[in-house]
């Protein structure tokens, strides 16, 4: 987790700031085969980073999608997830990115 928020955020995450929030399991029909399933395990962690930022490291399909570190509330990216147009696949992704947004902001000081 450490490594993957300093690589997509530049951010710097702070080790013992780092506390378990909870775990999706996501199990659809899969868009492109047959017969098939598509498994995805969530892990969220709640956490501090520190004041500076650094440089993003991005894959190239992140690059080409134009991540970016933008600082937004919750209500904020809840209204974006919610205003999403986005494909039946991806949007079930969404979907559960909102649901666990809304509980974080019901159960946690955000």
């Amino acid at each position: 987790m450490i490594r993957e928020v300093k690589e997509e955020t530049g951010l710097a995450v702070v080790p013992e700031t780092i506390k378990e929030y909870g775990y999706v399991l996501r199990l659809q029909r899969s868009g492109y085969l047959e017969n098939t399933v598509f498994e995805q395990e969530n892990f969220y962690y709640i956490c501090e980073v520190g004041e500076s930022v650094g440089e993003q490291e991005l894959d190239d399909y992140e690059s080409e999608e134009g991540f970016t570190l933008t600082f937004v509330t919750p209500e904020e990216a809840i209204r974006a997830n919610l205003s999403c147009r986005c494909e039946a696949f991806d949007k079930a992704m969404v979907e559960r990115e909102t649901r666990v947004l809304n509980e974080l902001k019901a159960s946690v000081r955000i």
